[in-house]
């Protein structure tokens, strides 16, 4: 469809030139067809690789989905073991994920909302184990990092990112108390990551909004 073709050429385009398909020197947000029609440009950043391999063509601009989407199915393994300490339902949500339609349609297709439930599983993996572990420090770190990305996966995470970060330290109240130094550095991390959307937010609103 029109979206999977414009993330396609516009990932071709920077593989070739830095920029997008209008030009764009490696923008903070994707260029769509018309001119109001910015989308979110994780994906299109993540298909560079496969551009530069393959070149344009169908595969290349879906493989990015299916690497995540597979890669999705361990992170959601680790992250159940991690929280209940139980294998068998660990197993099981794999099991409803794997065959779960959404998923399944989407692991298929070149479209930014393919990836985002990695992103998101992956941060809650990584804050689960921040707060929760001895060894931390690293943790919280890539709990920044990670949530950062994750901004620029799609619209929706730019506020589910930063609810599931408050809403798992609130869980673990205690141990964000005791943490919140790094709790604090994570978050400062965040928004540091996502600088350039935040920048778009303030100063160009109309692009960031054309999505919605």
């Amino acid at each position: 469809n029109q979206d999977e073709a414009m993330n396609g050429y516009n990932s071709y385009s920077i593989s070739k030139t830095l920029m997008d398909s209008r030009g764009f020197f490696l923008p903070s947000l994707a260029h769509g067809f018309g001119n109001v029609d910015f989308r979110s440009p994780l994906y299109m950043y993540l298909s560079v690789p496969f551009m530069w391999l393959m070149g344009l063509s169908e595969t290349s601009t879906r493989l990015a989905s299916l690497v995540f989407n597979t890669l999705l199915i361990p992170i959601i393994y680790i992250f159940v073991h991690k929280l209940i300490n139980n294998k068998v339902i660990a197993l099981i949500s794999c099991l409803f994920l794997a065959l779960n339609p959404w998923h399944f349609h989407y692991s298929r297709i070149g479209h930014e909302a393919s990836i985002s439930p990695f992103f998101y599983f992956l941060l809650l993996l990584l804050l689960l184990k921040a707060l929760r572990d001895e060894k931390y420090k690293l943790h919280f770190i890539f709990t920044g990092i990670i949530m950062g990305i994750s901004i620029y996966s799609y619209q929706v995470a730019r506020v589910l990112s930063p609810m599931l970060f408050i809403f798992l330290c609130g869980v673990y109240y205690k141990e964000s108390i005791k943490k919140i130094k790094y709790v604090i550095i994570s978050a400062l991390i965040a928004v540091t990551v996502a600088f350039p959307l935040i920048y778009s937010s303030v100063f160009s609103p109309g692009d960031i909004e054309s999505r919605y």
